[in-house]
Parts: C-alpha cells; sequence; structure tokens
C-alpha cells in the first residue's frame, strides 16, 4: 500500500502543475518506475476524486491550441499526441464550426501576409503562406481560397 501511495502523490504532484490526459498520465508514472498495478491504483484514485477528467482536459486543450492559431489537422494530431481517445477528439472538432475555424485561418493569414509584405515575388509569397498556413493544420483548399480572396486587388 505504502508503493501506491508513492505512485498516488505523484501522480498528485504531476496533476498539481498542470492537467494530464490519463494516457499521458498512465506513461509518466510508468516512466517514473511505478509497477503497471500501482499506477492503475492511482488513475483510478485519480479518476475518482475528479483530479483527471479526460473530455475536460481534452476541452480545455483543444481552445488553447485554437487560441495558439491552430487548425483542425494539427489540433488532432496534438490531442492524439496526449493519448485521447480518437473518439472523443473527433466528436470535439466535430462541435467546432466551420465558420469559427475559417475565422481562426483568415486572422492568421491576415497578419502572415503583413510579414510577407517585403516579399515581391508573388509565387514565393502564395508558397510561403500556404506552407505557414497548413504546418498549422489548416486545408489546402481552405488556405487557397483565403490567400486568393485577401490577395486580391479591387
Amino acid at each position: 500500500m505504502a508503493e501506491n501511495r508513492n505512485a498516488m502523490n505523484m501522480a498528485v504532484k504531476l496533476l498539481a502543475v498542470r492537467a494530464h490526459s490519463s494516457a499521458e498520465l498512465r506513461d509518466k508514472l510508468l516512466r517514473k518506475g511505478f509497477a503497471e498495478a500501482e499506477v492503475e491504483l492511482a488513475l483510478s484514485e485519480c479518476l475518482r476524486l475528479k483530479f483527471l477528467d479526460d473530455r475536460l482536459f481534452a476541452t480545455m486543450y483543444l481552445e488553447e491550441l485554437q487560441c495558439r492559431g491552430y487548425g483542425r489537422r494539427r489540433c488532432r494530431m496534438s490531442m492524439q499526441r496526449k493519448g485521447l481517445p480518437g473518439e472523443l477528439v473527433t466528436e470535439l472538432l466535430d462541435a467546432v464550426s466551420s465558420e469559427d475555424e475559417t475565422a481562426r485561418a483568415e486572422a492568421l493569414l491576415e497578419r502572415k501576409l503583413t510579414s510577407l509584405a517585403r516579399e515581391k515575388d508573388p509565387r514565393k509569397k502564395k508558397e510561403k503562406a500556404v506552407r505557414f498556413m497548413m504546418s498549422r493544420g489548416f486545408s489546402p483548399g481552405m488556405v487557397i481560397t483565403l490567400y486568393e480572396r485577401l490577395t486580391r486587388t479591387p
């Protein structure tokens, strides 16, 4: 039982620093050398005490990623990397309206175009902007459509 307390104490310490997904916390405890049975008991206790909640963590993490200017693809990849269940990730991403994502992408692309204002070659400017936006997780079709709309001369 003393060993379980150690795993539990470590879990609480880790959760005090920042929220974790269940999978992420399990991996960290196992890497610290706790036995699998101890880790499972600690995780069960954290869930029972509501110290650990994958749905709440996923919701907050998705909001954080969106605030950083990431698109649907990058959010999905980052959330999966945290060990969140695929069906939960899909459910939360499906709840995000395409208008919200388009608005975030447009604001980000406008800022990027400002920083690319000195680029004289229109082809290079477009390539840089599209590459940047795709690295942020926005779909190529959306990026190209927004780019053309924002760079169209009246």
